[in-house]
């Protein structure tokens, strides 16, 4: 970031250098740099390891997890807040740890759900079609012949169907857990600003509530791989 902060700068000095003596090098110059801070900046958040094996929508729905995760890291290791403080920080750290963990298993289950439903629409035409071909049949021998064909394209939609259902499980968890985490970092923000004294019994609450979604979100995942598996 530092890099990027730095090429921006020269760049644009170099752009106002070359129009104010009218060296036109200079001024390609600069606008290079400023090019290269771009390019800088995207490529950072490309790079990061562990999110390399998700789709372009799924690193965005990672981007709040993660700074959540941050900001609670950064409050746990703190010289200036109590310890009180920082013990809780750090359990909710590693309770953040369990859930980014997780969430980056679901989302990469979610990128081969949403794969597979795109094919819905054309599948729900199939199926349209030899609901109605079924229903036209003039002769049993007819009816037979389509009615296999039928009920694997019946089996299908309903399999295309879980499918969505279970990105919408997916997506209602993450956010869930997204509400849980800020809420948390929300708390621990008051208490390092001494702005209220500590619920004990609230706070657990709020851990407790972290540590019954890393459950769900192991269900979650074995329910989503049985799907996809099937």
């Amino acid at each position: 970031m530092r890099a990027k902060s730095l090429l921006s700068v020269l760049g644009v000095g170099g752009i106002l250098l070359g129009l104010a003596t009218s060296l036109p090098i200079l001024t390609l110059a600069g606008a290079a740099l400023v090019v290269g801070s771009f390019f800088i900046g995207r490529g950072q958040g490309q790079g990061d390891p562990e999110i390399k094996n998700l789709g372009e929508g799924a690193r965005w729905l990672t981007r709040p997890l993660r700074e959540l995760r941050t900001s609670l890291r950064e409050m746990a290791s703190n010289p200036s807040v109590s310890i009180e403080t920082s013990v809780l920080a750090q359990e909710s750290v590693a309770e953040a740890d369990k859930i980014y963990d997780h969430a980056l298993q679901l989302l990469e289950t979610r990128d081969k759900l949403k794969k597979s439903i795109k094919g819905r629409g054309l599948v729900e035409t199939e199926l349209n079609s030899l609901t109605r071909r079924y229903k036209e049949a003039a002769t049993a021998q007819e009816r037979e012949a389509i009615e296999a064909a039928l009920s694997a394209k019946q089996k299908q939609m309903g399999a295309l169907d879980e499918a969505q259902d279970m990105v919408r499980t997916i997506d209602s968890k993450l956010s869930e857990a997204e509400a849980t985490l800020s809420e948390i970092k929300t708390r621990l923000s008051l208490l390092t600003a001494r702005q209220n004294e500590t619920d004990d019994a609230e706070f657990a609450a709020l851990t407790n509530r972290l540590k019954s979604l890393t459950t769900t979100f192991d269900e979650v995942e074995s329910l989503t791989q049985v799907n996809i598996h099937e």
